[in-house]
């Protein structure tokens, strides 16, 4: 029996999303439940009581959309490929492409809470793009690159 490889990248970060927009949404629901059983919460007018349980649900579905919508990536070699999976909650899709043909990938700058947040960014020949590591530091950020071209040059881990 052959060991299994490694994974060259591992994009795990968006489960905490996942998390926090399944626990934000199952709290509604609780909130939103004992909000119809009881005829509201009795702090304020009933407009007003609906109207801020209606925000909490336009927040909860707009930022579950951008949450869930964000996959799970792991970057693989296979051979003369590289394996791009790409893992939604219901759903996964996977990419190959010969080593040959791999584009070079980017380093995307934004910004959390005014930090700066570096995200090392392939773009697939579908047009879509995976966002395969996040680094704060910007040089962590260039040696992940740097380690996924010297893998791919190489055609190996």
């Amino acid at each position: 029996m052959t060991p299994r490889k490694a994974p060259l990248f591992r994009h795990l970060m968006p489960i905490a999303g996942w998390v926090f927009m399944g626990v934000w949404l199952s709290m509604l629901s609780l909130f939103t439940w004992l909000f119809l059983r009881d005829g509201g919460f009795h702090q304020f007018p009933a407009e007003i009581e609906l109207g801020i349980m209606g925000l909490f649900w336009l927040f909860g579905i707009g930022g579950g959309g951008q949450f869930f919508d964000l996959p799970i990536v792991w970057l693989k070699m296979d051979g003369n490929y590289l394996r791009v999976r790409r893992q939604w909650l219901l759903t996964a899709k996977t990419t190959m492409i010969p080593l040959d043909a791999v584009p070079s990938p980017i380093l995307r700058e934004s910004r959390d809470e005014s930090e700066p947040y570096f995200h090392c960014v392939l773009t697939l020949s579908e047009g879509d793009s995976v966002v395969f590591s996040e680094h704060r530091d910007r040089q962590d950020a260039e040696n992940a690159l740097a380690h996924f071209r010297d893998a791919v040059s190489q055609g190996q881990v």
